[in-house]
């Protein structure tokens, strides 16, 4: 198992992460979000088992930046409850935390208690609620970590 981070994710990149993104997550971006997304200040971290991308995270972050966002997280379905997710923020904290990063923020949904444990178990804090936050009317948990301990 290898982790890739990259901080302005190439053409083969993009095109892997639209397809998992696509196939195993509930809530997926459209064709037309992927088309319009700017990859010029996110970065993006990802797992490969023989040369196959298995999941990823994908993080909105400005160079020089103490705080970064996590824009999603997504695992393909067979490699799911297996510790995929789990290392992949785990690493990332480490790519991030070198580049200065000190808080890392999400928002997952309300529903997803699998993620919310996890994060919780990582020491993520929850913020706060967001009402409707997603396109089908789901609601969401703001949460963040501090980076410096």
């Amino acid at each position: 198992m290898n982790y890739f981070f990259e901080q302005k994710p190439s053409k083969e990149s993009q095109l892997n992460l639209k397809h998992i993104d696509r196939h195993f997550m509930k809530n997926c971006w459209s064709e037309e979000s992927w088309d319009h997304f700017s990859f010029e200040h996110h970065a993006v971290g990802w797992i490969e088992i023989q040369k196959e991308m298995i999941g990823f995270a994908l993080y909105d972050h400005l160079p020089g930046d103490p705080y970064a966002h996590l824009l999603k997280i997504v695992v393909r379905l067979t490699w799911q409850r297996k510790g995929i997710g789990e290392h992949i923020l785990v690493e990332s904290e480490k790519r991030l935390k070198l580049l200065g990063v000190q808080t890392f923020g999400l928002e997952v949904a309300i529903d997803n208690f699998n993620a919310i444990n996890l994060y919780q178990k990582m020491g993520y804090k929850t913020l706060r609620a967001l009402k409707g936050f997603y396109s089908d009317g789901t609601d969401a948990c703001a949460m963040s970590k501090d980076l410096r301990f």
